[in-house]
């Protein structure tokens, strides 16, 4: 038996060589394939990386922060005590425009109350009251005589009709020249808009006697300075620019305007020219720009003597710059 099988593991032998081989064509086989799929496999990776990188531009064009990045949020402001909407805002006001004495003429001052339906009411009010101490310190005095009140006021058809206590002049025969009180009466209703004239009475008997008939400001022109300023007036919120208007008798008609800082620094300075020169009474009415901080200034209107250059007819208004 042992006869029969002697070539048998010989064959067996030539197999297993042939196996042997093969592994070894396969083993080069897969050395040669292993450096191309590295290669594969980076460039897929790279590419994955491309693609990723390019998910990160926004509709607007923006990159996207990295992972590496920290977006930088600025720090929340402090909180105002209070917020734009709970902040109380400044109460309404009325500007009423009085017309005092200022030495013996008339003179206006500028002032603004809480807001109010009944103006002229307030108006008169203000005016038998007399100046504050701002305005007397601007040099205006009263007008009316002291104790005098209002006891009706009614405005129809362009008429204010004004019942008061007493005669706001000392001498009620005066002539209008004098009768200061009822001239300041007059010139204060007949600003505003819906009065063209006056009707006053005194206990419910008209006044004056010497002129009967509703008011108008005609008979008391002499009590007007030279220079009669009448916007703005003492004490006035000065806008930028501001309304200068008024009438004036001056010597061809021209006059000056300055206005000036309360450390005398001239902040502008304007030629005014009236639509008359004297002896007529002109009006005028013009606007004056100028560039300062807010805060308190003061306006000088004044003519110059062509005889030796100096100013006459000066008259100084405390007013107040706006923000």
């Amino acid at each position: 038996m042992e006869g029969r099988r002697p070539g048998r593991p010989g064959r067996r032998r030539r197999s297993d060589t042939g196996r042997r081989k093969m592994v070894a064509r396969a083993t080069r086989g897969a050395s040669r394939l292993l450096p191309a799929a590295l290669v594969v496999a980076a460039v897929v990776v790279l590419l994955a990386s491309v693609v990723s990188g390019g998910c990160g531009e926004g509709e607007g064009g923006g990159t996207a922060p990295t992972a590496g990045a920290t977006a930088t949020v600025p720090p929340p402001s402090p909180s105002p005590s209070a917020s734009p909407a709970a902040t109380a805002t400044p109460a309404a006001t009325t500007t009423l425009f009085l017309y005092f004495l200022r030495r013996g003429e008339l003179g206006v001052a500028e002032r603004r109350v809480p807001a109010t339906t009944m103006p002229a009411t307030a108006a008169v009010r203000a005016l038998l009251a007399g100046p504050d101490e701002e305005e007397r310190a601007a040099g205006l005095a009263p007008a009316v005589t002291a104790g005098v009140t209002l006891r009706r006021l009614a405005i129809a058809d362009g008429v204010a009709e004004v019942d008061l206590s007493a005669p706001p002049d000392p001498d009620p025969t005066a002539p209008p020249a004098r009768l200061r009180g009822t001239a300041a009466l007059v010139y204060t209703l007949t600003r505003f808009a819906t009065v063209d004239a006056v009707a006053l009475t005194v206990a419910g008997e008209p006044y004056p006697a010497s002129l009967p008939g509703p008011l108008t400001r005609r008979p008391f022109r002499a009590l007007e300075p030279e220079i009669f300023v009448e916007q703005p007036g003492v004490g006035a919120l000065l806008p930028d620019p501001f309304v200068l208007a008024g009438s004036a008798r001056v010597f061809e008609a021209t006059f000056t305007a300055q206005l000036s800082g309360p450390n005398g620094r001239r902040i502008a300075t304007v030629t005014v020219t009236a639509g008359r020169g004297a002896p007529a009474r002109g009006r005028f009415r013009t606007e004056v720009a100028y560039s300062a901080r807010p805060g308190p200034a003061t306006l000088l209107v004044y003519d110059v003597s062509m005889a030796d250059g100096s100013r006459q007819h000066l008259v100084r208004i405390p007013v107040v710059l706006a923000p």
